[in-house]
C-alpha cells in the first residue's frame, strides 16, 4: 500500500469549479490566491539606501508587500535606472536618485508626480501633514521642477533624504599637543577648527609634511560630478558660483552666467591653492575614494558628502573624526528623492511604500541607520542627538543654499567645470582666462538647449 505523503493538502474546489473540470481539459477551474506583489527599489549604495533596506522588514510585514532593493554605485545605479525608465520595461518600480535627474525624467515624462501618487493614496487614507516639517530649501531643491514653456513648478516627489557636504576632521591632528604648540609660536593663535576660507587653506599648509606622508586635505577631482560638487562648495560659499538663480532646476535662456566673476575667481583660486596640500591621485578621487583616503589617518580636512560619513564611524578609529559645517556661512542643499517610475505595475503599493518612509518615527530611526533626514523636528529626536555628525548635518541644511544644477543644462554645467578645473590643475590654463571660456562655452550651448526645449 502506497504511504500517503504527510506534506499532501486536498484542494477543495467550489462547484462552479467542478463543472468547469468537468466542461474543459485546460484546467483544474480552482484558483489560488495571487501571490503578494514585490516592489523594487533602485539607487545609490550609500548609507541612505543600506538604512532603508535594513527597516523595510516593518512595511512588509504591516502590509504584506515585498520590497528589494538594488543598490550599486552611483554611476551604475543611474545607468540602470535610465535605461529601465527609457525602456519602458518597469524593471524598477522606485528610482532613487537625486536633483540632477528632475530634468530628463520629467521633461521625458517617465515619471509620476505627487498628483499621481494622491489619485493611488489619497490624502484622505494616508495624511501629509509632514510637508510643513521639511527643511524648506531641501524639498524646493530635490523635489520640484519648471518645464521649460511650463508658467509655474510642480511637485514631482518627496526627498527622502537630505543630504549636503560638511567638514570632517581628524581630532588626532587638532589635539596633538606639539602641533598646538608650534601653531601658537607661528600664528599667535589657538589650533582650532576653521570657520572661513582662509583659514582652511591656512590650515592645509600647516598640517601638510611630505616627509611624513602627512596631508592637510583630500579632495574630490574624478569626473562624474565630483570635482563639481567639490568646487561648487568653494564658488558659491565664497559669494559666487555658475549662475545667478534661487534653484538649481530654474532658469531661462537669459539666466545671468557668473562662473567668471571676480568672486568665483577668487574662490577657484583658493581650491587650486589647495593643491600642494592634497592627499591622493585628484583626478581619479571620487567620493568612495576620498573617504578610504581619510581613513587612512594621515589627512586632517575634508569636505565630505553627509551620506558617506556613516561609514567612517564604523571603522576602528571612527572616534577621533569630528565634524562641523564648511567655512563660510553657506552650505550645499541636496538631497535623494523618490522617483515612481511610469511603468510600474505597482502605483500604489509603491505609493504607500514612499509615504511610509515619511514618517517622522521611521525617519529617527532610519538617521540611526545612516540616512540623512529632511525634516527639521527629527534632529531634536534624542536618539538623533547621539549620533555625532547630526549637529553639523541639522545646521548645514539650516543655511543650506542652493550649488547644483538640475535643469536641462546639469549635465553641460558638470562636464564643462570639471574639464576646465582639470585643465587648470594641471597648469595647462589660465585661471581667468579659463573661466572665461567656461562661461563662453556654457552659455553657447545653452541656447541650443534652451531652443530645443522651447520647441518640445
Amino acid at each position: 500500500m502506497a504511504k500517503r505523503n504527510p506534506n499532501f493538502r486536498p484542494v477543495r474546489c467550489t462547484a462552479v469549479g467542478v463543472l468547469i473540470l468537468l466542461g474543459s481539459l485546460l484546467g483544474t477551474g480552482c484558483s489560488t490566491p495571487a501571490a503578494p506583489p514585490t516592489i523594487v527599489v533602485i539607487g545609490e549604495d550609500s548609507s541612505s539606501l543600506q538604512a532603508m533596506e535594513a527597516l523595510k522588514g516593518t512595511f512588509e510585514r504591516t502590509t504584506g508587500v515585498g520590497v528589494r532593493f538594488v543598490r550599486d554605485p552611483f554611476d551604475v545605479a543611474l545607468q540602470k535606472s535610465n535605461q529601465d525608465l527609457a525602456n519602458k520595461t518597469g524593471q524598477y518600480d522606485i528610482v532613487c536618485q537625486y536633483a540632477a535627474s528632475l530634468a530628463p525624467y520629467i521633461n521625458n515624462d517617465y515619471v509620476f508626480t505627487l498628483d499621481d501618487m494622491e489619485r493611488f493614496v489619497p490624502p484622505t487614507e494616508v495624511s501629509r501633514s509632514f510637508e510643513k516639517d521639511f527643511f524648506p530649501g531641501v524639498w524646493r531643491e530635490t523635489g520640484f521642477y519648471k518645464k521649460p514653456a511650463a508658467a509655474s513648478p510642480i511637485r514631482v516627489s518627496y526627498p527622502f533624504a537630505a543630504t549636503t557636504m560638511i567638514l570632517v576632521y581628524n581630532k588626532v591632528f587638532f589635539d596633538d599637543p606639539d602641533l598646538k604648540r608650534t601653531f601658537q609660536n607661528k600664528f599667535h593663535r589657538d589650533l582650532l577648527v576653521p570657520t572661513t576660507w582662509e583659514e582652511y587653506l591656512r590650515l592645509a599648509e600647516f598640517f601638510t609634511d611630505p616627509s611624513r606622508n602627512r596631508f592637510g586635505v583630500v579632495m574630490e577631482g574624478a569626473p562624474g560630478g565630483f570635482l563639481y560638487w567639490e568646487w561648487a562648495n568653494y564658488a558659491y560659499g565664497m559669494g559666487g558660483g555658475v549662475m545667478e538663480k534661487n534653484a538649481g532646476w530654474e532658469g531661462t535662456i537669459n539666466t545671468p552666467i557668473t562662473i567668471d566673476s571676480v568672486k568665483t575667481v577668487e574662490a577657484t583660486r583658493l581650491f587650486l591653492a589647495l593643491k600642494p596640500f592634497n592627499a591622493g591621485d585628484f583626478f581619479s578621487v571620487g567620493s568612495a575614494e576620498k573617504r578610504e583616503l581619510f581613513l587612512k589617518n594621515n589627512v586632517a580636512m575634508s569636505i565630505m558628502w553627509s551620506d558617506y560619513v556613516p561609514d567612517l564611524l564604523k571603522s576602528p578609529n571612527g572616534g577621533q573624526f569630528g565634524f562641523t559645517t564648511i567655512p563660510g556661512d553657506k552650505s550645499m542643499l541636496g538631497g535623494a528623492t523618490f522617483f515612481l517610475n511610469k511603468a510600474t505595475k505597482h502605483p500604489r503599493e509603491a505609493t504607500r511604500f514612499i509615504l511610509s518612509q515619511m514618517e517622522p518615527a521611521v525617519q529617527a530611526e532610519l538617521m540611526t541607520h545612516g540616512l540623512g533626514s529632511p525634516f527639521r523636528s527629527v534632529y531634536s529626536n534624542p536618539s538623533v542627538q547621539k549620533i555625532p555628525y547630526s549637529g553639523a548635518l541639522r545646521d548645514s541644511l539650516a543655511r543650506g543654499v542652493y550649488m547644483i544644477e538640475s535643469g536641462p543644462d546639469s549635465q553641460l554645467v558638470q562636464d564643462t567645470v570639471t574639464a576646465t578645473i582639470q585643465k587648470m590643475w594641471r597648469e595647462r590654463s589660465n585661471l581667468e582666462e579659463g573661466l572665461r571660456a567656461a562661461k563662453l562655452e556654457i552659455q553657447s550651448k545653452r541656447r541650443l538647449l534652451f531652443g530645443e526645449a522651447a520647441t518640445r
